[in-house]
């Protein structure tokens, strides 16, 4: 377990989890604390200001579902895609879940018990 309880301005949380991150070994998890300061305009943070921790954590959601993206020009697999197992989002916390994921595959098997109209 890596808890990040350093800097609490924007850049610092960010890099911090940049480059600590994928150093984390698969089935560890990264804690980041005091993300109430991504609200506060002395940090660096507002309500939904872009470059704050919890708007960059919003867009970590997007890149953990993008191998499900129907738009992989707009919304590719990254690195943090392979890399997130998950995320759990507490008050002024979040903790993320360490995996390597590959690429998900869809397998159907058995027999039908009634008629697939999406195959007509």
């Amino acid at each position: 377990m890596l808890i990040e309880d350093g800097g609490h301005t924007m850049g610092q949380q960010i890099a911090t989890f940049e480059e600590m991150f994928p150093a984390v070994k698969v089935g560890g998890v990264y804690l980041v604390e005091d993300l109430h300061t991504s609200y506060w305009e002395e940090f660096g943070g507002g309500y939904r200001v872009p470059g704050t921790f919890i708007e960059y954590v919003k867009d970590i959601v997007d890149q953990l579902n993008a191998h499900h993206s129907r738009d992989r020009e707009r919304h590719p697999v990254t690195d943090l895609t392979r890399m997130v197992g998950g995320m759990h989002v507490y008050d002024s916390v979040v903790v993320f879940d360490r995996a390597e994921l590959p690429e998900p595959t869809v397998r159907k098997s058995g027999r039908p018990s009634f008629d697939d109209e999406d195959e007509e």
